[in-house]
């Protein structure tokens, strides 16, 4: 995996952050540059109420395996939800020795899968920040789409 350029969206040249909307390689450190626009897709939702969940009976950081323990994953989607506030991230070394990259809902995030808040339907990330927030506000039965029943996902809660 490449290395997130050392400069911020802010910090580099106009004109690379215009191309770097379709993509572009930064002349200062060659990192190539590009804007993603990002969904709060189906799978976050899921990734949400699944945190929600794990979080009633113990109100603690989770990693991924811990969440999905039968699919052994390393990873998800459901990471992107920082980029709208919704879960916080452990990026390094803390106090409370969750491990690093483990994962928590924040007050908003809660409010979310309880289907009271309202974020908009896409993030645009640049280097892994968020930039700005974009379109609809959206509610996570939305979010879940019409293939996914938010009753049903919130039954076992």
């Amino acid at each position: 995996m490449k290395k997130p350029s050392p400069y911020s969206f802010q910090q580099i040249a106009t004109e690379i952050q215009t191309k770097s909307r379709k993509g572009v390689h930064c002349p200062h450190c060659g990192q190539f540059a590009k804007q993603y626009l990002r969904l709060l897709s189906a799978h976050i939702a899921r990734f949400l109420i699944r945190l929600y969940r794990a979080q009633q009976r113990h109100d603690h950081h989770y990693t991924t395996r811990e969440l999905y323990p039968r699919d052994n994953k390393a990873s998800t989607d459901g990471v992107l939800a920082r980029h709208w506030g919704l879960i916080e991230v452990v990026e390094d070394a803390n106090s409370m020795g969750a491990p690093i990259g483990s994962m928590k809902l924040t007050d908003k995030g809660r409010r979310f899968v309880l289907d009271v808040e309202r974020v908009p339907q896409y993030a645009l990330v640049y280097n892994c920040e968020c930039i700005a927030l974009q379109g609809i506000q959206i509610g996570i039965k939305k979010a879940l789409g019409v293939k996914q029943s938010y009753e049903d996902l919130m039954k076992e809660v």
